[in-house]
């Protein structure tokens, strides 16, 4: 079965230069765009795995870019959805603000603490978790020993032992986004159709955490990813250069590139590029997988036109 977006249907009808075009117009239509058929992950690995096969990197690039644009695409029907026309629009749109700032101070450190839990569920051991005060690290850290208010970040899980396994790396790192996978699109579709601002908040952030999360746990991940794949064809371990390659942070990677990486610098730059790419297509992954829960099979939804009854 074939993963298909209805933005890409029409993209496929006409050229390449007039799909392009018919893309920024389709992103202002309120028509909310839906995948058809089962198992979305297998399908998208599967037709990518196709299409590197036939040379179609056209095909490559929708299918990378097609979870980002039906995210996009189903976010701005619910914003216009949840901001009436006329009288109200300004309550609305305070309602809006206060409950997305809101469902942020709640999700920091619920975030946080869903990578301890992935880590210590998977085997690993947790040491010290930074939570900034004003998220609550103070009033956590009387309550969890492992808890230190403070850090330079938001929230960091600063101390924690994988004991070697990539496995339980990865699963510290990509717990906190199964809330994205489960509850992302349907708090955002029930936002839209009851035209609801205070459902939309805690919609958009679980719905950016993973655009977010590409230049921290996304980018690690696939760093994850690229350095192992890296140590098997060099028949070495990870460690070293190869290690250095992993780090929750791509600003301050950057910033450290001429201590963490020896001469030349060019393979080590491509493979952050790797890296991040590797975390760009797990991100595409994670929205297409989201996309999926509590939508009806092979019917798109429209969402509620602004202006109607909140039901």
């Amino acid at each position: 079965m074939e993963v298909c977006f209805v933005t890409f249907d029409l993209v496929g009808e006409r050229s390449e230069q007039q799909g392009w075009r018919r893309v920024g117009d389709l992103v202002k239509d309120d028509v909310t765009v839906l995948l058809r058929g089962e198992r979305v992950a297998l399908e998208l690995f599967s037709d990518a795995r196709r299409a590197f096969r036939g040379g179609d990197v056209n095909r490559v690039v929708r299918l990378f870019i097609s979870p980002w644009l039906l995210t996009g695409r189903e976010w701005f029907a619910a914003f216009e959805a949840c901001l009436p026309r006329g009288r109200g629009g300004a309550r609305a749109l305070v309602l809006l603000l206060a409950s997305t700032v809101a469902a942020w101070w709640v999700y920091v450190p619920v975030h946080e603490l869903l990578h301890v839990l992935g880590c210590l569920l998977t085997g690993g051991e947790v040491h010290e978790l930074q939570i900034a005060p004003y998220y609550g690290g103070a009033l956590l850290a009387r309550v969890l020993p492992f808890v230190r208010s403070g850090g330079d970040y938001a929230g960091r899980l600063s101390g924690f032992d994988t004991g070697g396994s990539d496995f339980v790396y990865l699963a510290t790192d990509v717990t906190p986004y199964l809330l994205t996978v489960l509850a992302g699109f349907p708090l955002l579709r029930a936002a839209a159709r009851r035209q609801s601002p205070l459902l939309f908040g805690p919609a958009t952030v679980l719905l950016a955490a993973p655009a977010i999360g590409l230049i921290g746990d996304f980018y690690e991940m696939g760093s994850i990813l690229v350095s192992r794949a890296l140590a098997l064809a060099r028949r070495s371990p990870v460690e070293g250069p190869l290690a250095a390659l992993r780090h929750d942070d791509v600003f301050a990677l950057l910033a450290e590139f001429p201590t963490r990486f020896p001469p030349p610098a060019w393979p080590w730059a491509a493979a952050i590029l790797l890296s991040f790419l590797v975390g760009a297509a797990l991100v595409s992954l994670a929205w297409a997988a989201a996309s999926r829960v509590g939508a009806p099979p092979g019917k798109p939804r429209r969402a509620p036109a602004a202006g109607q009854d909140r039901g």
